[in-house]
């Protein structure tokens, strides 16, 4: 997800970070079942794509609007935190509404 720096799972022998399950539920709980629309940003280093995920509102179709923005929404509810390192990117919302939506959370 572009813009965010969510805590991350235990993988390649390294532990979890803490609340990456609480994270992880709360954005299954979100997506799981519903249509999501991405906008592509870019691959990154290790050939992932970063996105910016909209869950589209009821019964309006994704060329009229996007939907909320599912960064924004992460970032505002606490499990994440925006992400700055080297060539982060934040989509069309840009990186101010990603510090409001963080600031919003704390």
């Amino acid at each position: 997800m572009a813009g965010v720096d969510a805590p991350e799972a235990p993988h390649f022998g390294k532990p979890g970070q803490p609340g990456a399950e609480e994270a992880r539920l709360w954005l299954e709980n979100k997506v799981l079942g519903k249509r999501v629309w991405c906008q592509l940003v870019y691959r990154d280093q290790y050939k992932r794509t970063v996105a910016v995920p909209h869950l589209p509102y009821p019964l309006i179709p994704c060329w009229i609007s996007r939907g909320r923005n599912l960064s924004l929404l992460m970032l505002s509810a606490g499990w994440a935190e925006v992400y700055t390192q080297a060539n982060a990117e934040y989509g069309d919302a840009g990186k101010a509404a990603h510090d409001r939506a963080e600031e919003q959370a704390k």
